[in-house]
Protein backbone atom coordinates (compact mmCIF):
# COMPACT_ATOMS: atom_id res chain seq x y z
CA UNK A 1 0.00 0.00 0.00
CA UNK A 2 1.19 2.85 -1.03
CA UNK A 3 0.85 6.12 1.00
CA UNK A 4 0.15 9.40 -1.60
CA UNK A 5 0.63 12.89 0.51
CA UNK A 6 -1.33 16.02 -0.49
CA UNK A 7 -1.01 19.26 -0.51
CA UNK A 8 -3.06 21.04 2.21
CA UNK A 9 -3.98 24.93 2.46
CA UNK A 10 -3.05 26.20 5.99
CA UNK A 11 -5.41 28.93 6.82
CA UNK A 12 -3.57 30.46 9.69
CA UNK A 13 -2.91 34.67 9.64
CA UNK A 14 -5.07 37.49 8.04
CA UNK A 15 -5.36 38.15 4.23
CA UNK A 16 -4.03 41.27 2.84
CA UNK A 17 -7.37 42.83 3.02
CA UNK A 18 -8.31 42.21 6.88
CA UNK A 19 -4.95 43.93 7.33
CA UNK A 20 -5.90 47.23 5.54
CA UNK A 21 -9.21 47.20 7.43
CA UNK A 22 -7.62 46.69 10.60
CA UNK A 23 -4.65 49.50 10.18
CA UNK A 24 -7.56 51.87 8.49
CA UNK A 25 -10.19 51.70 11.46
CA UNK A 26 -6.30 52.43 13.63
CA UNK A 27 -5.61 55.10 11.50
CA UNK A 28 -8.95 56.90 11.75
CA UNK A 29 -9.17 56.01 15.49
CA UNK A 30 -5.64 58.50 15.73
CA UNK A 31 -7.45 61.48 13.89
CA UNK A 32 -10.31 61.67 16.28
CA UNK A 33 -8.14 61.13 19.28
CA UNK A 34 -5.37 64.21 18.14
CA UNK A 35 -8.66 66.44 17.14
CA UNK A 36 -9.94 65.74 20.72
CA UNK A 37 -6.71 66.62 21.80
CA UNK A 38 -6.06 69.69 20.11
CA UNK A 39 -10.09 70.97 20.86
CA UNK A 40 -8.46 70.10 24.72
CA UNK A 41 -5.49 72.26 24.07
CA UNK A 42 -7.41 75.10 22.68
CA UNK A 43 -9.96 75.15 25.36
CA UNK A 44 -7.22 75.10 27.78
CA UNK A 45 -5.48 78.52 26.43
CA UNK A 46 -8.93 80.42 26.15
CA UNK A 47 -9.54 79.46 29.78
CA UNK A 48 -5.68 81.01 30.64
CA UNK A 49 -6.65 83.83 28.05
CA UNK A 50 -9.75 84.71 29.79
CA UNK A 51 -8.22 83.99 33.96
CA UNK A 52 -5.19 86.32 32.55
CA UNK A 53 -7.62 89.25 31.63
CA UNK A 54 -9.53 88.71 34.39
CA UNK A 55 -6.81 89.23 36.63
CA UNK A 56 -5.32 92.01 35.09
CA UNK A 57 -7.90 93.77 34.49
CA UNK A 58 -9.34 93.73 38.32
CA UNK A 59 -5.36 94.93 38.75
CA UNK A 60 -6.03 97.90 36.58
CA UNK A 61 -9.41 98.67 38.29
CA UNK A 62 -7.74 98.29 41.76
CA UNK A 63 -5.01 100.80 40.40
CA UNK A 64 -7.29 103.33 39.23
CA UNK A 65 -9.06 103.56 42.37
CA UNK A 66 -6.11 103.61 44.77
CA UNK A 67 -4.29 105.99 42.04
CA UNK A 68 -7.74 108.22 41.49
CA UNK A 69 -6.81 108.37 37.94
CA UNK A 70 -7.65 107.10 34.57
CA UNK A 71 -3.79 106.01 33.37
CA UNK A 72 -2.21 103.88 35.69
CA UNK A 73 0.53 102.51 33.25
CA UNK A 74 2.07 106.08 32.76
CA UNK A 75 2.47 105.43 29.02
CA UNK A 76 -1.08 105.63 27.58
CA UNK A 77 -0.39 103.25 24.95
CA UNK A 78 2.23 100.90 26.02
CA UNK A 79 1.42 98.22 23.36
CA UNK A 80 2.33 100.74 20.27
CA UNK A 81 5.60 99.51 20.31
CA UNK A 82 4.82 96.46 19.56
CA UNK A 83 3.27 96.78 16.45
CA UNK A 84 3.87 95.22 13.24
CA UNK A 85 6.89 93.68 15.23
CA UNK A 86 6.93 90.11 14.07
CA UNK A 87 6.39 87.31 16.65
CA UNK A 88 5.94 89.00 20.31
CA UNK A 89 7.08 85.71 21.63
CA UNK A 90 10.25 85.62 20.57
CA UNK A 91 11.35 89.26 20.84
CA UNK A 92 14.33 90.57 23.19
CA UNK A 93 14.19 91.87 26.65
CA UNK A 94 15.62 94.72 25.35
CA UNK A 95 12.88 95.39 23.03
CA UNK A 96 10.82 97.93 23.83
CA UNK A 97 7.91 96.20 23.28
CA UNK A 98 9.24 93.85 26.12
CA UNK A 99 9.89 97.03 28.42
CA UNK A 100 6.97 99.03 28.06
CA UNK A 101 4.92 95.58 29.09
CA UNK A 102 7.37 94.62 31.81
CA UNK A 103 6.66 98.65 33.39
CA UNK A 104 3.01 98.57 33.09
CA UNK A 105 2.84 94.68 35.14
CA UNK A 106 5.07 96.10 37.84
CA UNK A 107 2.89 99.08 38.10
CA UNK A 108 -0.35 96.90 38.29
CA UNK A 109 1.87 94.47 40.36
CA UNK A 110 1.71 91.58 38.42
CA UNK A 111 4.12 88.86 37.80
CA UNK A 112 6.85 89.99 34.87
CA UNK A 113 6.97 86.46 33.50
CA UNK A 114 2.79 86.91 32.80
CA UNK A 115 2.01 86.03 28.99
CA UNK A 116 -0.74 85.12 26.85
CA UNK A 117 -1.12 81.02 26.11
CA UNK A 118 1.12 81.39 22.96
CA UNK A 119 4.19 83.02 24.94
CA UNK A 120 3.50 87.08 23.63
CA UNK A 121 3.36 89.84 26.05
CA UNK A 122 -0.41 90.32 26.58
CA UNK A 123 -1.19 94.33 25.19
CA UNK A 124 -2.79 97.25 27.10
CA UNK A 125 -3.81 100.09 25.51
CA UNK A 126 -5.27 103.03 27.75
CA UNK A 127 -7.48 105.00 25.89
CA UNK A 128 -10.34 106.40 27.62
CA UNK A 129 -9.45 110.05 28.02
CA UNK A 130 -8.11 110.19 24.41
CA UNK A 131 -9.33 113.05 21.95
CA UNK A 132 -11.71 114.49 24.06
CA UNK A 133 -14.10 111.49 23.80
CA UNK A 134 -15.41 108.48 25.58
CA UNK A 135 -13.04 105.49 24.41
CA UNK A 136 -12.27 101.92 25.70
CA UNK A 137 -9.02 101.10 26.79
CA UNK A 138 -8.26 97.77 25.73
CA UNK A 139 -5.93 94.49 26.91
CA UNK A 140 -5.49 92.23 23.98
CA UNK A 141 -3.37 88.99 23.29
CA UNK A 142 -1.95 88.64 20.05
CA UNK A 143 -3.48 85.13 19.61
CA UNK A 144 -2.17 81.69 17.77
CA UNK A 145 -0.07 83.60 15.21
CA UNK A 146 1.58 86.05 18.03
CA UNK A 147 1.45 88.72 15.82
CA UNK A 148 0.01 92.40 16.76
CA UNK A 149 -1.60 93.67 13.68
CA UNK A 150 -1.91 90.76 11.33
CA UNK A 151 -4.84 91.50 9.67
CA UNK A 152 -7.22 88.70 9.87
CA UNK A 153 -9.96 87.43 12.23
CA UNK A 154 -10.39 84.80 14.41
CA UNK A 155 -11.30 86.37 17.55
CA UNK A 156 -12.17 84.43 20.56
CA UNK A 157 -13.35 86.88 23.23
CA UNK A 158 -13.37 90.49 21.24
CA UNK A 159 -11.73 90.62 18.19
CA UNK A 160 -10.17 94.40 17.73
CA UNK A 161 -7.74 94.28 14.13
CA UNK A 162 -6.72 90.68 14.08
CA UNK A 163 -5.95 87.75 15.09
CA UNK A 164 -5.90 89.67 18.43
CA UNK A 165 -8.15 88.25 20.98
CA UNK A 166 -8.95 91.11 23.92
CA UNK A 167 -11.67 93.12 26.01
CA UNK A 168 -12.83 96.61 26.46
CA UNK A 169 -11.73 97.82 29.76
CA UNK A 170 -15.12 99.37 31.05
CA UNK A 171 -14.72 103.37 31.63
CA UNK A 172 -13.40 104.80 34.95
CA UNK A 173 -13.82 108.36 34.55
CA UNK A 174 -15.63 109.73 31.21
CA UNK A 175 -16.30 113.62 30.44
Amino acid sequence: MKIIKTKQKLNKGFTLIELLIVIAVIGLISVLALVAVKNAKDKAKTAKLKADFKQIYTAADQAREIGGKVDVTGSGCSCCACINRGNLSILPDTHQCIINYKNWLNRLKLSTSLRDPWGSPYLLDENELEGGNCNYDGLFSAGPDKIWGAGDTDGIIYSHVSTMLGIRIPFYYCR
